[in-house]
């Protein structure tokens, strides 16, 4: 018979851990609004795209080159599970926080926004990030199924848009 399986340990600073977590998400979307106001410029060239075009594309590709990286090595080889979590988590903080650099500097150059790829992709962003710290830190865990539920479609949902995106900007 299978066994029921048992919550994950969750760690002594738990309340640390979940605090720093969602003050990194505000300081994204606070480095989103900044970026709108001018109040960083990104407007500087680097080569023959803006920086902040750089920044998108750097996060976009930590992404698309560690998901599945962290998906095969998770189940191949779960003694690294830990050491992965950490890049996951980190690394998923910091390509949401250069995304929003981004996305608050597109916005300023292209306003009013169109209700285009760009803001579903950042949207979905921000719900995979939202969703990972409660799902890491057990937030709701009465509902961690319907958590990892919301969680594995916003990376489908994040996979899709960003195609629809690069496609878009390409042929636009």
């Amino acid at each position: 018979m299978k066994q029921a399986s048992q919550p994950r340990k969750v760690p002594r600073n738990r309340n640390l851990s979940i605090l720093l977590s969602f003050v990194a998400v505000a300081v994204g979307l606070a480095l989103a609004v900044l970026s709108y106001l001018g109040l960083i410029p990104l407007g500087y060239k680097l080569g023959p795209y803006w920086l902040n075009h750089w920044l998108g594309w750097l996060a976009m590709g930590f992404i698309v080159i560690y998901v599945p990286i962290f998906v095969i090595l998770k189940k191949r080889n779960p003694k690294i599970y830990t050491k992965l979590m950490k890049v996951h988590e980190i690394g998923f903080i910091v390509a949401f926080m250069l995304v929003s650099l981004h996305i608050g500097s597109q916005i300023r150059r292209v306003f009013p926004p169109e209700i285009g790829t760009g803001i579903v992709a950042y949207l979905s962003l921000l719900a995979l990030v939202v969703t990972g710290i409660m799902r890491r830190n057990q937030i709701l865990a009465t509902r961690m199924a319907t958590l990892r539920l919301v969680h594995l479609s916003m990376v489908v949902s994040f996979f899709l848009v960003i195609v629809f995106h690069v496609i878009r900007a390409f042929l636009l």
